[in-house]
């Protein structure tokens, strides 16, 4: 069976790393054939990534497509129409999607199995010797999310203040002037810088705003921080909620105050801050692997076609 993934962007870019290359490189090893797409290559199955104005172009080259969507869903105004209803309805046999949330709510409009896969912690971030350095609260995400402190700054400059502590944010050049803005340490963007604060980071955060793009995002910040032991405080949405089991695995905030609670607990506590990084790590070996995603496609793609891989 030849499985082809027609990827959002390139093979360097973190989401379609995360959920393609990551994915087909092991189904590789595994003797599956799977790949990136060369587009006009004729396939059993090609998984479309996220552009669903694609899904038609790779109707014409495959027996089956499977839409494998994200909170990008939301990316343009009044996405759920009838205009997007009708082409994931007319050309993908299956929806795959990184939250079980995002998931749940495309079952109710359209007439296509829809199912969560695990978006697996990104192995290009290893590996990381972590030697905290007993000071710095770490960020990393895509252009133009940095929006997403807008409501906590001063809960995360009252933390740094009184222990002493510096709020990194690694990020695209997009970004860096509201990261000063707010105050915070602004990062270039790169594999490289990434391993070498995911090494130092005392603490990791993930915050979101509560609104249906956020509410299908996936946990995949979360879990690459969590995978590398560092304690995680992340904005309660349904990802997170899976992810993290509060207060033992990880730390879900729903307001300000909750934020600097959170953030207190683990700031003024290297005993909290080590019980919940381990607790976290080991949580996210067992969700988070690239095994197990594979799995899920395995278990999609029979689905789809009636064959096991």
């Amino acid at each position: 069976m030849k499985i082809r993934f027609w990827l959002l962007d390139g093979e360097d870019d973190p989401t379609p790393r995360h959920r393609g290359v990551n994915v087909y490189n092991r189904m590789q090893e595994l003797g599956i054939n799977a790949d990136k797409w060369n587009q006009g290559e004729q396939c059993d199955i090609i998984v479309v990534q996220y552009d669903y104005h694609r899904l038609e172009i790779a109707r014409k080259y495959a027996s089956h497509v499977i839409f494998d969507c994200n909170d990008m869903t939301w990316k343009y105004p009044n996405d759920a129409t009838e205009y997007f209803l009708g082409r994931v309805t007319t050309f993908a046999d299956y929806i795959t999607c990184g939250s079980a949330y995002l998931a749940a709510h495309l079952q109710g409009l359209v007439d296509v199995p829809c199912s969560y896969i695990t978006e697996p912690a990104d192995v290009s971030y290893d590996p990381v010797q972590r030697e905290p350095d007993g000071k710095t609260i770490f960020w990393m995400g895509m252009p133009h999310n940095i929006c997403y402190f807008s409501h906590i700054v001063p809960e995360i400059h009252r933390i740094c203040t009184e222990y002493g502590m510096q709020m990194v944010c690694l990020c695209t050049k997009e970004d860096r002037k509201q990261v000063e803005e707010f105050g915070f340490v602004w990062e270039e963007w790169s594999i490289e810088n990434a391993r070498k604060w995911l090494s130092v980071a005392e603490i990791g955060v993930c915050p979101y705003f509560q609104n249906i793009w956020c509410w299908s995002k996936c946990a995949s910040k979360a879990a690459i921080m969590m995978t590398h032991g560092i304690p995680v405080v992340a904005t309660s949405i349904p990802s997170y909620r899976d992810a993290i089991v509060d207060g033992e695995s990880g730390m879900l905030a729903s307001s300000p105050d909750d934020w600097y609670s959170k953030l207190r607990f683990l700031a003024g506590s290297m005993d909290n801050r080590v019980m919940v990084g381990e607790a976290g790590r080991e949580r996210a070996l067992k969700m988070f692997t690239v095994d197990r995603t594979v799995n899920m496609w395995k278990d999609v793609i029979y689905s789809v076609t009636g064959k096991r891989l």
